[in-house]
């Protein structure tokens, strides 16, 4: 009766209602294989009835629902897959026209809450075959999320989401955007200028002086940039910055070949 409650009310357009009478069933009970099914109800209810904010609130909801039918799979095995399809279908869905809907009218808040769903999407569905795309819309999203808001922890996340892509497939279809997308977004993240090096103040020019973790990322992916990106018009800057690094660090032996091959190998830039 609950359940013919909360349809008739989705079908009268009352979704408010229906969402409370869909809870309420949840409630009661909490074991049951529709969980999946009712909390889908409450996601479809929310696109129709409330904020962008609420409706991120619910599909979490959801996919959480989602792993714990995964932990404990129903006896009846279409109930996991249905559960499944429906998960994956919102994340995928939403993520990808929220995100082609803030291009278009430059909402950094929709830009902000497309975040989530794409994480959410890699995180519970890290096998689906459209992961490679869905990870590469997530970095690009970051990066402008960098752009936006100015802050390190996006051009990292941009830069760690890139990285991932490429050790997926080195030979996938985005990985020469992705290499150098990694390097920007780390430069970002370091407020290195392309022209200039890390300035190591008080050290002891006689002594190496310790790399940051975040500045060996830096470095790696200066690295995965040489390797997949052998000819890009960048490739003597981005060597140079490099070796410049170890060189401010006096780390000498490192840089050393690395100058050698820019002068060798780069002697007309």
């Amino acid at each position: 009766m609950l359940e013919l409650l909360a349809d008739t009310f989705y079908g009268k357009g009352k979704f408010i209602d229906s969402i409370k009478v869909f809870r309420q069933l949840m409630s009661l009970n909490p074991e049951s294989p529709s969980l999946c099914t009712w909390q889908n109800e409450v996601v479809k209810a929310t696109l129709a009835a409330r904020s962008k904010a609420d409706q991120v609130k619910e599909v979490q909801r959801l996919a959480a629902i989602y792993e714990s039918v995964k932990a404990n799979p129903p006896k009846k095995a279409e109930v996991l897959e249905e559960c499944k399809q429906a998960t994956s279908g919102i994340l995928r869905e939403l993520a990808t026209i929220w995100h082609k809907e803030a291009q278009r009218t430059q909402n950094n808040e929709t830009y902000a809450l497309a975040q989530y769903l794409y994480k959410e999407y890699l995180e519970r569905f890290p096998t689906e075959k459209d992961v490679y795309t869905m990870r590469f819309y997530y970095a690009e999203l970051m990066f402008k999320l960098g752009e936006v808001y100015g802050k390190t922890e996006y051009w990292e996340g941009a830069a760690e989401q890139y990285k991932i892509l490429i050790e997926a497939d080195p030979k996938g279809q985005h990985v020469k955007e992705a290499a150098y997308a990694q390097v920007i977004a780390w430069k970002n993240a370091l407020n290195i200028d392309e022209t200039a090096s890390e300035k190591i103040k008080n050290a002891d020019p006689t002594k190496p002086v310790e790399i940051s973790e975040k500045l060996q990322k830096m470095l790696a992916a200066f690295d995965t940039y040489i390797k997949y990106v052998p000819d890009a018009p960048e490739l003597v800057q981005i060597k140079y910055n490099r070796a410049r690094i170890y060189y401010e660090h006096n780390r000498f032996s490192d840089a050393a070949p690395m100058f050698d091959d820019i002068a060798t190998n780069h002697s007309k830039d």
